[in-house]
């Protein structure tokens, strides 16, 4: 080793710290190849199971999405045996417009999984401190505004199904009104 080295190539020995490095290892000398093959594995099962993890994080329905599709197919058989009972009624005293109360319920639907949405600005807004909390609660339109745009990072995706899904709610009232006339 050379006087003005700090470190052995061949040993790992640190003259200033006075001990061997144990991460200088080199194969066919200090360690075997299947040994280190066996580390080099360990380590790559290691990101595979926890890339395997992140992976199963970010699967599946989201739980807005299986509620609506659980509400429109209760929905939908309501509106089917609603339809087979008023056809079968003999006076015509009852008027059931089918399509009008299929665009009701799925317009109360898409709102109630919008207000689910904005609950859980809510719930984050209480997770970071009360007073956020309480004024979201107490000042529903802009408490929520001011912290969704203040939290942005942790609150976009809430932000963004609450409001798509009330637009989506309200075209669906507005075409269930036309269908009144």
């Amino acid at each position: 080793m050379p006087g003005n080295a700090v470190l052995c190539t061949k040993c790992g020995y640190h003259k200033e710290v006075g001990v061997t490095v144990e991460a200088h290892k080199t194969a066919g000398v200090d360690i075997d190849h299947g040994t280190l093959a066996l580390d080099k594995a360990a380590v790559d099962m290691e990101r595979a199971a926890e890339l395997q993890k992140k992976m199963l994080r970010g699967a599946g329905l989201p739980w807005w999405g299986l509620a609506l599709a659980l509400f429109m197919l209760g929905s939908g058989l309501l509106i089917a045996v609603l339809a087979v009972n008023a056809s079968r009624r003999v006076d015509e005293t009852i008027s059931f417009n089918p399509m009008h109360l299929f665009l009701v319920l799925s317009g109360a639907a898409f709102f109630a999984i919008s207000a689910g949405a904005n609950f859980m600005i809510l719930l984050h807004a209480f997770k970071d401190s009360l007073q956020n909390g309480l004024i979201c609660l107490f000042v529903p339109v802009f408490g929520v505004l001011y912290y969704t745009i203040t939290h942005w990072s942790e609150t976009w995706r809430f932000f963004v199904t609450s409001t798509v899904l009330a637009a989506i709610g309200g075209g669906l009232m507005v075409a269930a009104m036309a269908q009144l006339n």
